[in-house]
Formats: structure tokens, C-alpha cells, sequence
């Protein structure tokens, strides 16, 4: 066994201390590389009932991160729900819904907000997704640090429209005051199949450059796992209870078991658990063949 996959077979037994709960699969925008269109699953929300029941299930957990395949800010009890949650609470969001911060943080529980943003200008990013609200995420951001949220981050999905802009991108997050801005490749290989693989290499090798980096930390798909958080695979729950051992486990249909029918515990020692501990999921995962640097960090 080579010290990559030595690193993942530590990794898939460590059970993790976060969570991924999904609270709606409604979403205002369309962008290029989602997946959202494709499911049958699309505008809904979890039930008030349901997430007090999930929430009782996840106990154990000491961080949930808010995420999915919708837009979390336009979930009808979203600002109930994360004061709700005595744990920490990293949200990741669009940025395109504006954010009453005061309301969001009434609990002092989040700790992390991610914005995802793909171009550092307004055109660019209105021809990934054309309904996203430029002026709103602008303001969320300045929001954000005015309410002291102890890390922002930008998330940044290179596709085949703006992979050429990652210096760009840097200079935005610089710019924006921002801790750090993560690069996550589009794992949808038709999308990516008309990339010039050594053009993207060359771009995607901007993210290592401490030069550029200042204060600002950056990392990738080539230099860090975007299925981690809190230095563990992050599981994630659907609204409809479904558990899957990670983000891709999720768009590859890897299904552990129900949390509305099973302890979270239950699923941990269950079948498919234990077969997606054999590691032969990871080493067939895009975000693990894309992996050319990998080290543990303390960041989630």
C-alpha cells in the first residue's frame, strides 16, 4: 500500500465529529454544472417536524454543516433551524439571497460560512448562472464581516468557462478580506472533456503559488479532499433521511441506510458502511484521483 492509499484507509475509519444535513432542494439559480435538473427530487423542503426528529438522531455530532443540492437561505425556517442546532454550524451558500446576519447568528453557533462564487466578475458569473444576484452576494460578504462570523470562505467550482480566471478569482478573495478560497473541480467529466488537460494543470497551478497568496489560504481538488471537513469524510443526510458516506457518495447513489429509521450509530457498524470502509469506492472517486498533495489540516 502506497502513503496515499495508506492516508485514505486511515481516513474512511475515522468516524467523523460533522454532519451534512440538506434542508431544501429549491434553488433560485441554474448554473452551468448542476445537477439539480436531473433529479426528481427538486423543490422541496424538510419539514419542521423532521428536522426536529433529525435533530435529536445527530446528537452525537458537534458540527453540521448546512448544504445540498438547494439554496439554503430560501428555506422557509432557515434562521429557526440554525439557532436551533447547539453545535457548531458551517452554511454554505450561494450568496445570492440577502442574509439578515443578526437573525442568522442570534446563537452565536455559526462559525463558518461558505460563499460559492465561480468568477470574480459579475458578466463571468452571470454565464455560469444567469439569475445570480452579483449585488446580493457583494453585500452578504461585507455583511459577514461586519457580523465577526469567524471564518468566510469562497468556494470556487473550475469548470470549462472560467478555469483561465483562478489568478483572478485569487485577487477577489484578497480583495474581499476573506480567510480562505477553496478550488473544487467540476467532477462531471462531460463537462471537462474539451479542456486541454495541460492548460488546466497550468491554471490550477496558480492554487500553489505562495506568492500569490498573501494572508490568504488556498487550497484545491489537487491539494486537499473536498469530501472533508473538521479532518474527516463528512457524511450527509437528504431531507428525506437518506445517510450517504460522503458528497459524491451521494451523486453516485452509495445509500447507507435511513436516519428517520436507524441511529446514526446503527448505520456506522451497517453493511454498506462497512463495505465503504473497504476503500474501493474512494480509489474509483474523481476528487481521490485528482489528489496530487495530501495533508491532513485543522481548517473544516
Amino acid at each position: 500500500m502506497n502513503e496515499k492509499e495508506n492516508y485514505i484507509h486511515e481516513l474512511v475509519r475515522l468516524k467523523s465529529n460533522a454532519i451534512a444535513l440538506e434542508l431544501t432542494t429549491y434553488c433560485p439559480l441554474n448554473c452551468i454544472y448542476c445537477t439539480r435538473e436531473k433529479v426528481d427530487r427538486k423543490n422541496k423542503n424538510l419539514e419542521l417536524e423532521d428536522f426536529n426528529i433529525i435533530k435529536e438522531k445527530i446528537k452525537e455530532f458537534e458540527n453540521v454543516v448546512i448544504c445540498g443540492i438547494g439554496e439554503p437561505m430560501v428555506y422557509p425556517y432557515i434562521y429557526d433551524v440554525i439557532s436551533l442546532l447547539d453545535k457548531n454550524v458551517l452554511l454554505i451558500t450561494s450568496g445570492t439571497v440577502a442574509i439578515n446576519f443578526k437573525e442568522l447568528n442570534k446563537a452565536g453557533n455559526l462559525k463558518v460560512i461558505v460563499f460559492s462564487v465561480d468568477e470574480p466578475t459579475e458578466e463571468g458569473m452571470k454565464k455560469i448562472a444567469e439569475n445570480y444576484n452579483w449585488n446580493n452576494m457583494i453585500s452578504n460578504l461585507v455583511n459577514a464581516r461586519k457580523a465577526s462570523i469567524p471564518v468566510i470562505v469562497i468556494n470556487c467550482t473550475v469548470n470549462k468557462y472560467n478555469y483561465r480566471n483562478i489568478p483572478e478569482m485569487i485577487e477577489f478573495a484578497k480583495r474581499n478580506k476573506v480567510m480562505s478560497i477553496n478550488f473544487t473541480l467540476d467532477i462531471n467529466e462531460e463537462d471537462m472533456k474539451d479542456v486541454n488537460s495541460e492548460e488546466l494543470e497550468h491554471y490550477l497551478s496558480y492554487t500553489n503559488d505562495i506568492s500569490l497568496s498573501g494572508k490568504l489560504m488556498i487550497t484545491s481538488s489537487t491539494n486537499s479532499l473536498k469530501c472533508t471537513s473538521w479532518d474527516r469524510i463528512l457524511p450527509y443526510i437528504t431531507l428525506e433521511g437518506k445517510v450517504y458516506p460522503c458528497c459524491i457518495g451521494l451523486k453516485e447513489e452509495f445509500y447507507l441506510g435511513n436516519i428517520f429509521e436507524s441511529t446514526f450509530e446503527e448505520i456506522w457498524n451497517g453493511e454498506r458502511y462497512n463495505e465503504f470502509k473497504t476503500c474501493d469506492f474512494c480509489y474509483k472517486c474523481k476528487l481521490y484521483k485528482n489528489l496530487k498533495k495530501y495533508e491532513v489540516s485543522n481548517n473544516p
